[in-house]
């Protein structure tokens, strides 16, 4: 599933599942931290940047706004307006006739507190979240299944100690347990134990040595939580993890695909870890999704993972 760019690449994922009642997330496509936050949501995510709708984006809301949808189009920007310019949302709601809303914090991690709090607000407690670092996306990049899942908000955090708007969310919110993603290199072990000894929270790190093994880690916990009616390894998204656009849009997607776990590689090649996973699951894996081009996942990749997840002959 790709388009020329990633703002159409993220409106050929949309596409694939356009939602009952015409709902959005539009989110910056040059910078991750908001977009990250938002797979809690499970709407298809559309990309633009600060103040100029790409040509792809306005083709497809115009698309929806006149024939498309099945209601009246409704858009959530996450992020500032440092993110997503007024001016763009006030075209958003001018040229497409969308309601537009706004959810967004001071800064990356209180516009995380804020999606949060925006989709489930009056629930609490709401048990899990999970906690990532704020500073770069390759750990989060897989979580957005798991986020989804789980109804488990993507919380970022950054430092030795848990940020006090993150703490206060989790006092307010009930959460009882917390996934971390990454290593102690992203999520230090003093952040662990804080959330354990001052907070009273059961914690679970998924990582790997590298970006490659921590989107294992996170497949094989959806495969553990699974059930005769849960998540599966009979689909597989793979996307390019040196960039953060395909993962971003395509973890909603991939949730909606039997909640099929999200793996990454390299452009050119598949990295160990990851061949190993499909290895691990060959009896189980039928059907491999790419989302992106083939800059971003090559044609020598896709062969390289279908062979992997294809079983020796006994």
């Amino acid at each position: 599933i790709f388009g020329d760019t990633r703002f159409a690449t993220a409106v050929e994922v949309a596409q694939e599942y356009v939602p009952l009642g015409c709902e959005y997330v539009v989110a910056n496509g040059l910078d991750f931290p908001d977009g990250l936050a938002s797979s809690v949501y499970d709407l298809p995510i559309l990309l633009t940047t600060t103040d100029d709708l790409p040509a792809a984006t306005a083709a497809e809301l115009d698309s929806l706004a006149t024939s498309g949808c099945t209601g009246d189009l409704e858009l959530t920007i996450v992020g500032g307006t440092a993110a997503v310019s007024t001016a763009q949302q006030d075209l958003l709601a001018a040229d497409y006739g969308a309601t537009v809303s706004r959810v967004f914090g001071a800064d990356r991690y209180g516009t995380a507190i804020a999606i949060a709090d925006d989709v489930f607000a009056g629930i609490t407690p709401f048990d899990e979240a999970i906690i990532t670092t704020g500073l770069d996306f390759p750990d989060a990049l897989a979580g957005g299944v798991l986020s989804a899942y789980r109804g488990a908000p993507i919380l970022l955090n950054d430092g030795d100690s848990v940020r006090t708007d993150v703490g206060d969310f989790l006092d307010d919110a009930g959460i009882t347990k917390v996934y971390i993603l990454g290593g102690t290199g992203a999520v230090p072990t003093a952040v662990e134990t804080e959330l354990s000894t001052a907070y009273g929270i059961t914690t679970e790190r998924l990582d790997g040595a590298n970006r490659w093994g921590t989107a294992v880690a996170i497949a094989d916990e959806i495969s553990a939580l699974g059930s005769v009616t849960g998540p599966s390894n009979n689909e597989i998204v793979l996307v390019n993890g040196l960039g953060f656009a395909d993962a971003l849009t395509g973890a909603p997607f991939a949730f909606d695909l039997d909640i099929s776990p999200i793996l990454l590689t390299a452009p050119g090649s598949v990295p160990a870890e990851t061949a190993a996973y499909h290895q691990t699951y060959c009896d189980e894996i039928d059907f491999i999704t790419v989302v992106g081009g083939p800059a971003a996942v090559s044609a020598a990749a896709v062969d390289a993972t279908v062979a992997a997840a294809t079983c020796p002959t006994p």
